[in-house]
């Protein structure tokens, strides 16, 4: 249904005072169905944004880490003996 029209659906149940007639509309239960699919894909959306960025931090940190630290050693610290210990 178009997003403008929504609005004149009625959910659950009304009735007229004047003719007593009574008008059952959506089901409450339908709406709110449909309202739980909807988060369901917003959480699943989310999960996969939240897994991505996830993946992608120990590189972002590596690259933080190295650009901001001066390193003087005996041996050169690299990005992949950083993931290494952030992975353990």
């Amino acid at each position: 249904m178009h997003e403008t029209q929504s609005n004149d659906v009625e959910t659950g149940y009304t009735q007229c005072d004047r003719t007593m007639m009574r008008a059952t509309g959506i089901p409450p239960y339908l709406v709110i169905a449909n309202t739980v699919g909807k988060l369901q894909d917003e959480v699943k959306d989310m999960k996969q944004t939240l897994s991505t960025k996830l993946n992608d931090l120990p590189k972002l940190i590596v690259t933080a880490i190295l650009e901001k630290c001066a390193i003087n050693g005996a041996i050169p610290v690299t990005k992949e003996d950083i993931v290494q210990i952030y992975v353990k």
